[in-house]
């Protein structure tokens, strides 16, 4: 599928790349084009991320930090990339910084519209409305409205700082029928309509959450606010960061009801590849004392298909709260 790129060359790329060698810089587009010109010995996943060491991402920010500061005319890591940030989004504590290059970027996000489309989490007739933040070098507003326009849904980007009497103005005057932001902002919003008693002038019928989890509890909430005439309100949700950009949805009408506070997420497998390990793994010498068993908490370790410039592979996306599953969709709590 376009947008991807084969394991061989990602892995080749990255055992060339400051995140993985001791190369001061990343390669030049020449030498990475080089690479990927070069014909394949094996693709197997297994055997070529066995050539990589994995990486947290306190690691990976040390690496990142330098090499942001550093003016070399041959050090290319600026260069047409797609700035962004994460931790601390809205102007809250520590911000990272994270580089992607821009066709890279694109094509990733085309490729999470097409998924969003292919599950028909939205239609054409959907209006959605987002109070995501932005400014201080964070996108997301950016970033969910361009994949959500891009599944073929209409966008109201209003952001995070309309308060709430203009949200719901905005609502009515485009005939919202559907909200997302990150869960903490959504909750707030259906407190102030439910105490304002003004749900009954919307009609709201989609919740996309994103940044956070949302838990069965405010779920059913939602539901009590929103829902009219014993019609489910529908909730999906988007799984992405800076350093790996948007890679997995959660759609509870394909999945269904969890019987706890988790969420199974769905991945293309032709952009991801997706480990859970035992938390009592060995990241230094990808060595582990015991088999995952099903439904057993684990790491998330992921390599990126969709990166090659800046290559992200065998990253430690998460250390606690992921469940060993052999469906198509992950477990994420």
């Amino acid at each position: 599928m376009g947008g991807s790129f084969k394991i061989g060359h990602v892995v080749a790329v990255a055992s060339r790349h400051p995140f993985y060698s001791s190369q001061k810089y990343p390669l030049s587009p020449k030498e990475v084009e080089e690479i990927t010109s070069r014909e394949l010995t094996t693709n197997c996943a297994h055997s070529l991320l066995s050539q990589c060491q994995i990486i947290r991402k306190e690691d990976l920010y040390k690496e990142v930090t330098r090499l942001f500061a550093d003016d070399d005319p041959l050090n290319t890591f600026r260069h047409s990339t797609y700035i962004s940030t994460t931790g601390g989004g809205g102007g809250g504590s520590k911000c990272l910084i994270f580089l992607t290059d821009i066709v890279e970027n694109r094509a990733q996000r085309k490729a999470c519209s097409n998924l969003l489309r292919n599950l028909n989490v939205f239609k054409a007739s959907d209006c959605v409305l987002s109070m995501h933040p932005s400014g201080k070098m964070y996108r997301a507003l950016d970033l969910v409205t361009d994949i959500i326009e891009n599944a073929g849904a209409s966008v109201l980007p209003i952001g995070h700082l309309a308060s709430p009497q203009e949200i719901l103005a905005a609502c009515k005057a485009f005939g919202a029928n559907a909200l997302t932001g990150d869960t903490s902002q959504i909750i707030q919003f259906t407190s102030w309509v439910e105490s304002a008693k003004m749900s009954d002038c919307l009609h709201i019928n989609k919740i996309f959450y994103t940044s956070e989890s949302m838990s069965r509890s405010q779920r059913s909430y939602i539901q009590s606010v929103w829902g009219r005439d014993g019609l489910p309100i529908i909730f999906s949700s988007l799984l992405a960061s800076a350093e790996m950009g948007p890679w997995a949805v959660g759609c509870f009408d394909l999945t269904g009801p969890q019987k706890d506070d988790t969420a199974d997420l769905i991945f293309d497998t032709r952009h991801m590849i997706v480990e859970v390990v035992p938390l009592d793994f060995d990241l230094s010498t990808r060595q582990s004392p015991c088999r995952m068993v099903e439904e057993e908490t684990g790491m998330l370790i992921v390599t990126s298909l969709q990166r090659l410039r800046n290559p992200l592979v065998s990253l430690v996306a998460a250390r606690e709260g992921v469940r060993a599953s052999t469906s198509l969709a992950a477990a994420w709590s």
